[in-house]
């Protein structure tokens, strides 16, 4: 449990450590199976010393009885109470992890779609040229922006057919937008000027779960100006902000274990150093409705400054991407515009300045439409695996032990009329056998349910990076469910015990 809460799970590792995180995690994963199997191999002798100890209720009625035919069979069954309680764990966590995961999609889905359709262009860096791939062409830094739409009439509509026509966003698009962000490094800068990293050290917060090696860490948030976000809240239908001369704002529309950071952050006045001028903030926390600058399914960005066009300029910051947003004209189809968006095209030649020098590639393209069907679809196959998953292993585990503990009742019939012989009561005899029957179903749900609360634990950090997650409901849930379906299992066994045991004593009794 202690390595996994301070290793996590090795998702989120850079690319250099990904062998090495995995090497740990699959040492934890050995010393949990390791674990729970020891933890039922030494659990009869355990309670078997406890109890000794307590000469008042070990000589209580049959609990002596009861102890000893404990210390027997879980010598014997230990490894498979333990595979029950690791298969217990895999259902609960793939049903509570699974129904978790959904409705944070479900969530993000509504907030992170603000327009019928968008599309990106990326920019080279310097980072980039110094690792460039093998091209066609010399590649070279952007001074200028592209315009998207003429960019996109060099895309083919239905290439090498007779009705072949140019890409025309004019055509659909009615209201529009276009906003562009810089790289948070100066030209001939080695460190961006401001990080993730930075804001919590400022703050004194640790860095979120899963952002070590993400942009706004490792090449440090990206940096829109003033003016450009004025031009995108008015096409969101928002109010203008005024950030005066040394104002700032913090954006970002990924989830709350990151967002937490930027509200602390302005909350707490927290004054950035920019270039030849100290930022302060003009806001006490990310406007959420205002962060998003493009559609996707869980959130694409993780980290925006917002800053006063002569403070950007000053900067000398170089370009990093362009944002298209557009909602469709009023009056179309749906095969005139999202119909017409998916339609067989060939793209667009590359992204080239005035002097020949490839400046840029294309990012994504999506529409609003799109991002809900494959919401919906991954929903629907999560949820359906996670239930379907989980309630087969819940199944499987409680027919196994109902199996077993019928078998091992029938087994002991002999004991049973040993003990009715001796004059112990029939109602004690099977008071013993349900205290068994509780130990061998009971024991592995809890050490199920302690491995899914770790698990869950760091699961949820994960998760919480792209939108706000509750689980109480579904935990709520789940455990109802399971526990009834659990729980039917193990009435069904006791009271086909009884009966067993209620025949063996009559066959005593018949002699």
């Amino acid at each position: 449990y202690y390595r996994l809460l301070r290793d996590g799970l090795p998702v989120d590792a850079p690319a250099a450590e990904m062998d090495a995180a995995m090497a740990q995690f699959s040492l934890t994963t050995g010393i949990v199976v390791a674990g729970t199997i020891l933890f039922f191999f030494g659990l009869s002798g355990f309670l078997l010393r406890v109890l000794q100890s307590a000469k008042g209720l070990y000589w209580r009625g049959l609990n002596m009885f009861t102890l000893r035919q404990l210390s027997a069979k879980v010598n014997t069954v230990s490894f498979s109470m333990a595979m029950i309680s690791m298969i217990l764990f895999l259902a609960i966590t793939s049903v509570t992890g699974g129904m978790s995961i959904a409705n944070v999609m479900n969530t993000s889905v509504e907030r992170n779609n603000p327009a019928d359709y968008s599309r990106i262009v990326i920019y080279y860096g310097e980072r980039m040229l110094e690792n460039s791939y093998d091209s066609d062409r010399p590649m070279g830094i952007a001074e200028e922006p592209f315009d998207i739409v003429e960019l996109s009439k060099g895309d083919r509509v239905n290439p090498g057919l007779a009705n072949e026509e140019a890409f025309d966003l004019d055509g659909i698009l009615g209201k529009r937008v276009q906003v562009e962000c810089y790289d948070s490094t100066p030209r001939g800068g080695g460190e961006p000027l401001i990080t993730l990293n930075q804001l919590c050290d400022a703050v004194d917060m640790p860095l979120p779960v899963g952002t070590g090696s993400a942009n706004s860490n490792v090449m440090g948030l990206q940096v829109m100006k003033e003016s450009d976000y004025n031009r995108y809240r008015a096409f969101r239908g928002l109010g203008e902000v005024d950030l005066g001369s040394d104002g700032y704002l913090l954006t970002s529309d990924m989830g709350e274990t990151v967002n937490k950071v930027y509200d602390a952050a302005m909350r707490e006045d927290v004054a950035i150093p920019f270039g030849d001028v100290t930022l302060h903030p003009r806001a006490k926390e990310v406007d959420e409705d205002a962060s998003t600058f493009a559609d996707s399914s869980m959130g694409s960005n993780s980290g925006t400054i917002i800053v006063p066009d002569v403070v950007a300029e000053r900067a000398n910051l170089p370009l990093y991407s362009s944002y298209l947003l557009g909602d469709y004209r009023e009056g179309l189809t749906y095969e005139e515009t999202e119909g017409y968006v998916r339609t067989d095209r060939g793209w667009a030649p590359d992204l080239c300045d005035a002097n020949g020098h490839e400046v840029g590639l294309w990012g994504m393209e999506t529409t609003r439409i799109q991002n809900y069907e494959g919401t919906n679809t991954m929903n629907g196959l999560i949820s359906y695996l996670a239930i379907y998953i989980g309630f087969v292993l819940v199944i499987a585990c409680a027919a196994i032990l109902t199996i077993q503990q019928l078998s091992s009742v029938a087994d002991s019939g002999k004991n049973c009329r040993i003990l009715s012989e001796l004059g112990t009561s029939r109602h004690e005899i099977v008071r013993s056998m349900l205290a068994q029957q509780t130990v061998f179903f009971v024991f592995p749900l809890i050490m199920g349910v302690a491995h899914s609360m770790v698990a869950l634990h760091v699961v949820i950090e994960i998760v919480a990076l792209f939108g706000g997650i509750s689980i109480g409901m579904t935990v709520a849930a789940t455990c109802a469910i399971f526990l009834l379906c659990y729980g039917g299992y193990f009435m069904v066994t006791y009271f086909m015990s009884k009966g067993i045991v209620s025949d063996a004593i009559r066959v005593r009794h018949a002699h």
